[in-house]
């Protein structure tokens, strides 16, 4: 669900530092996309 707080119009914005802390998480190439289509390939 944390990857997708904006879509869910979950009412983070009065917590900054969790945005940000979220933000964060998404620059992870394993968090923004832990099941690449790659593997699923192989």
């Amino acid at each position: 669900m944390a990857t997708d707080w904006r879509v869910a119009e979950m009412p983070l914005q009065a917590f900054p530092n969790v945005v940000r802390w979220l933000d964060g998480l998404m620059r992870l190439p394993a968090w923004s996309d832990p099941w690449p289509a790659k593997a699923l390939a192989a």
